[in-house]
């Protein structure tokens, strides 16, 4: 029998509560990584655990009819309570790309911002996501309050090519070591793949933990439907592969007759909504959902990845998914048991294992069955925010006998 719901250990309770200070931009229904902040927030409420929020960056989004998004920056700090989870969060200003200096101190102040707020709730440790520029308000705000750091590491876009902060050459390769150096100075830094903790070890970083991030499979589950469609969920940029996705599904839509559908963030005002292609904006989970299900193929033809949740999400609602074989993903997929692997990263290749998956589609569901559900059932939320709690507690209190 499936085991989806997964109960903590009683014994936490013997265990004084934590304030826990968390960096990261939530709540917004955009990202996997700000998703699974927001989703694993709310299991981290069954344990003595007290969570404030300092995020950077304040997003109004509209999910009207072409669920563009707009951005809405702060003018100034403020403080948000939200009463249903208790959760205060403190919004920071967004920082200027325009110019190295005025970044510096606008970093600079925002760390002493957020250990201002942080000491206010007697925060005991510090747990930054989604890296830059949250490690520095993090880091600084961790030295300033003399409390353990940890930082969960979703990707490595930001320490394989920095250059979100800081735009010149000389600075992008200070940034980038002034990033590892901060690594190893953090009590902890957790990666989500295989990939990822490879990396940080070439980079000498020792203190690391690997524990992906995951989805409610309680949630996310298979419900008969009728199948119609291929589903891509992700940013519509070329580091997702959505141009090698798009010139290969457009040579062949005349012929497979099957619409495609996208899902995430649309940086550059992609027309999405012609042909057989619609673009259906950033959605929640609940509107998410209904997608996969009518969906019968999701792909991810990534060209970098730390273990993407949009498959996950898929694989838990049984979606035959097509991947490629980048970050936590070579691992998962097994190519034919589970899902598919591309076997090379190009428009042809992705055209070519399209067709082959259609044409044998009733096939390949029979064989594979309920294998892509049942291989991502460890990847629970509410598994993670045990191994999260006993991390914390680990921390704070290293020599305290583990559960």
């Amino acid at each position: 029998m499936e085991q989806t719901s997964f109960q903590p250990s009683n014994s936490h309770s013997i265990y004084p509560p934590v304030t826990l200070g968390f960096i990261g931009n939530i709540p917004e229904p955009v990202g996997g990584a700000e998703r699974f902040l927001d989703t694993l927030i709310d299991h981290l409420s069954q344990y003595p655990i007290k969570i404030v929020l300092a995020r950077w960056l304040r997003q109004s989004i509209d999910l009207g009819t072409d669920s563009h998004i707009h951005y809405r920056y702060r003018e100034k700090e403020t403080l948000e309570i939200d009463e249903k989870r208790k959760l205060k969060t403190y919004y920071l200003f967004h920082i200027s790309n325009h110019s190295e200096i005025l970044s510096f101190l606008k970093i600079l102040y925002h760390g002493i911002k957020t250990s201002y707020f942080f000491h206010k709730e007697k925060v005991s440790i510090i747990h930054c996501h989604l890296l830059i520029p949250n490690i520095y308000y993090g880091f600084i705000a961790s030295r300033i309050l003399r409390v353990p750091l940890i930082v969960t590491i979703h990707g490595l876009v930001d320490l394989a090519s920095p250059g979100h902060i800081f735009k010149k050459a000389h600075f992008s390769k200070k940034e980038q070591e002034l990033l590892i150096w901060i690594l190893k100075k953090c009590d902890r830094v957790i990666a989500v793949s295989k990939e990822i903790k490879d990396y940080l070890l070439g980079q000498g970083i020792t203190k690391i933990e690997q524990m992906s991030a995951g989805i409610d499979t309680a949630f996310f589950r298979p419900t008969p439907t009728e199948e119609h469609g291929i589903l891509f969920v992700g940013n519509l940029n070329t580091r997702k592969g959505f141009d090698l996705l798009l010139e290969a599904y457009l040579s062949i839509q005349d012929e497979i007759n099957e619409p495609l559908y996208l899902v995430g963030k649309d940086p550059n005002n992609f027309d999405g909504t012609f042909g057989n292609v619609h673009y259906l904006g950033c959605l929640t989970h609940h509107q998410l959902l209904p997608i996969i299900h009518k969906s019968k193929i999701v792909i991810l033809p990534s060209r970098t990845e730390g273990l993407p949740l949009s498959i996950l999400e898929a694989m838990a609602c049984n979606k035959l998914v097509l991947v490629s074989p980048v970050g936590g993903l070579k691992t998962l997929i097994t190519e034919g048991k589970n899902g598919f692997l591309l076997k090379e990263l190009s428009a042809e290749c992705i055209k070519h294992q399209l067709r082959h998956i259609l044409n044998n589609y009733s096939s390949f569901k029979e064989t594979i069955g309920s294998k892509p559900r049942q291989s991502i059932l460890e990847f629970d939320v509410r598994r993670i925010a045990d191994w999260h709690w006993n991390l914390y507690r680990d921390v704070i209190t290293p020599n305290q006998p583990k559960t």
